[in-house]
């Protein structure tokens, strides 16, 4: 408030101090060319003053989970880790989660990525179909 109380000040001044006391002349051109140069000076403060704010910029740090839509439910990625086995088989151990077992535990079964199903001999069990931990892992998916 004060800084355009001062500039309305600044302007009258030098509108005031750009007309002379000297009597009125018919076709004198240094009078136009006060009023001119005084006029073009306000002009010229005005939009400096108006033009300052301008430039001035806010740096808006904004949180991650206000991006987020809250009235949609966030999907998370886990696997129930009851599900966990350890197999061994002629290859070494393995380890993941039975096909069987995520199917009855889980509600977005159909989400697990299909590349990280394997079938594996288990001996003096047989054949079993799993999603192998690692892979479940590397593709965000997380015991819960």
């Amino acid at each position: 408030m004060t800084k355009t109380l001062i500039a309305s000040i600044l302007a009258a001044t030098m509108v005031v101090t750009s007309f002379s006391a000297t009597p009125v002349r018919a076709g004198d051109n240094e009078d136009l060319a006060r009023f001119l140069f005084g006029a073009g000076a306000l002009f010229i403060i005005g939009s400096a003053l108006s033009n300052r704010n301008k430039d001035r910029y806010e740096v808006q740090r904004v949180h991650p989970y206000h991006d987020r839509d809250f009235h949609r439910p966030v999907r998370r990625k886990f696997v129930p880790s009851a599900c966990f086995r350890r197999f061994e088989t002629r290859h070494g151990m393995i380890r993941g989660f039975p096909v069987r077992c995520l199917r009855n535990n889980m509600n977005n079964f159909h989400a697990l990525p299909g590349g990280c199903r394997v079938r594996v001999h288990v001996p003096n069990v047989g054949p079993r179909n799993l999603f192998r931990a690692r892979c479940l892992r590397h593709n965000g998916w997380r015991m819960g």
